[in-house]
């Protein structure tokens, strides 16, 4: 297959820069990745150096990736059946079938594309009937947030919830609203958690105490939002 996909800007989650996923079961990459589920055909957007690609295969899927940044294309194509690079955004027409991914990946994504809603319309016809998209996105409502923001603080930064290359910055209200217009049932919405707390106290915590505390205030305790949706 040609390559001729990818976002406008370099779409990564921020550790993967070093090709591996965060090893916490409770953080967005173990999510995505338990989410998809094995065996699928997957297309994957902002693939990277193919952190979360390499444990999809490692599942049985079949991917197709994408990536704009050839330097990490490089890597990502160790782990992708097919490798896509280019523009998202002004990407028109893939050499693909249509109605031929079982899920679609959209990993710390949207939240660098100008308009992340004509994306989701656009490439929903290359999901099959009962396909779904898997979202994972920061919260901008995040408490870390609210507290900068009470002191007068909106610093964008290297990497995080403001990253400079953030385009669009959802709560978890806008989120689903934006996903919805977009033409898809949301069937699962899952947080990472984020707790007020250091990590060496955090770490003594349960994971499962820690995401009960964080799931009942999840637009405050919640550091990204994880959607799975069905097309409709």
């Amino acid at each position: 297959m040609s390559g001729i996909y990818a976002s406008k800007v370099i779409m990564k989650v921020d550790n993967m820069l070093n090709n591996d996923i965060n090893s916490d079961p409770l953080g967005s990459h173990k999510k995505m990745i338990n989410y998809v589920g094995k065996n699928k055909t997957v297309m994957e957007i902002g693939c990277g150096k193919g952190a979360v690609t390499r444990h999809l295969k490692n599942n049985g899927c079949n991917i197709t990736c994408i990536e704009i940044s050839e330097e990490y294309a490089t890597e990502a194509k160790n782990y992708c059946d097919d490798l896509i690079i280019g523009d998202v955004e002004s990407l028109n027409e893939l050499k693909i079938p249509e109605n031929h991914f079982d899920v679609i990946l959209y990993g710390d994504v949207l939240e660098h594309l100008k308009n992340p809603s004509e994306v989701l319309k656009k490439f929903s016809k290359y999901l099959k009937n009962g396909g779904y998209i898997v979202i994972s996105t920061p919260n901008i409502a995040n408490w870390r947030i609210r507290v900068n923001l009470l002191f007068g603080n909106f610093d964008y930064q290297d990497q995080g919830i403001l990253d400079k290359t953030h385009l669009r910055f959802y709560t978890k209200k806008t989120l689903k609203k934006m996903v919805k217009k977009s033409g898809y049932k949301i069937v699962k919405f899952d947080i990472a958690p984020s707790l007020p707390l250091p990590m060496s106290i955090q770490n003594k915590i349960s994971p499962n105490l820690r995401y009960k505390i964080a799931k009942q205030f999840e637009s405050l305790f919640s550091m990204q939002f994880i959607i799975k949706a069905k097309k409709r």
